[in-house]
């Protein structure tokens, strides 16, 4: 019987939800298609930004980046769902919810979030 080989990467292109992963200081190390897109940018552009300065509104971010640092730093347990929004290149606010994961090195240390996203701006607002 064959091995089968699985390219995760094409999959994480296909799916319909933002697929990022940050460093514990907060620049993006992976983002697939989905995210790109909703983003405005290319991959190319993206990888290495500070995902916070970069992407969460000013009057958000703090409160944003705190949730993350007291994560990576052990402070607090995690934050497996958080709704925040985002802005694109061209200045458009989007609400994502976020299921976030962490990995962590052999010492127990985080060193990077796994986090996927859906776009639920328009879901909201049918909501209100």
């Amino acid at each position: 019987m064959g091995r089968l080989h699985i390219d995760f990467e094409k999959y994480l292109d296909l799916v319909e939800i933002i697929f990022v992963t940050l460093s514990s200081d907060g620049k993006i190390t992976h983002i697939n298609s989905k995210g790109c897109e909703l983003l405005g940018y290319s991959r190319e552009e993206l990888l290495r930004k500070d995902w916070f300065e970069t992407f969460v509104p000013e009057d958000e971010r703090n409160s944003v980046w705190e949730v993350f640092e007291k994560v990576v730093s052990g402070e607090t347990e995690g934050a497996p769902y958080y709704e925040n929004n985002v802005i694109t290149q061209s200045g458009e606010k989007r609400l994502i919810a976020w299921h976030n994961s962490f990995a962590r090195d052999e010492k127990g240390k985080i060193f990077q979030s796994v986090s996927i996203g859906r776009d639920i701006t328009e879901f909201r607002e049918l909501q209100k």
